[in-house]
């Protein structure tokens, strides 16, 4: 299913818990509130997410996605492999959103946001979701 933007939800109907940065893009297929809470160390909003073997991990998700570099257990690891600091459609972006390191694709840029795709963001899916621009480090 690709992308359908429609116009920003307000505070009150998304059901992120934490919501800093309103979501500029939603997709036509809604998430029941209190599915599931949205962590709050992490940035954005979640739009989407599909159960998913490849949900268990963020490297393997990136890597079925694009070609990246092997042996990316820390985040020093991620970080070394960085090449551009400007994000571009199907790059590889890398967050610090845990202790090792986090591996996004990024899927659409609009203005300041980027909708990224991710395995293990919430674990065992697939998700999709809205996050600013300024969340990521770096990109391959």
């Amino acid at each position: 299913m690709g992308l359908v933007l429609t116009p920003p939800l307000s505070p009150q109907n998304c059901s992120a818990e934490v919501l800093t940065n309103p979501p500029v893009a939603v997709v036509s297929q809604t998430i029941e509130e209190n599915e599931y809470k949205t962590p709050k160390r992490h940035g954005g909003v979640v739009l989407t997410k599909k159960k998913s073997p490849l949900g268990n991990n963020c490297v393997a998700y990136a890597r079925s996605q694009a070609d990246i570099p092997q042996n990316l257990w820390s985040l020093a690891d991620k970080k070394k492999h960085i090449k551009t600091k400007t994000p571009y459609k199907g790059a590889v972006g890398v967050t610090a959103e845990s202790s090792s390191g986090h591996l996004v694709v990024i899927q659409e840029i609009i203005q300041d946001t980027l909708i990224v795709s991710e395995g293990n963001w919430l674990h065992g899916y697939i998700t999709t979701r809205a996050v600013p621009a300024s969340l990521l480090l770096g990109y391959y």
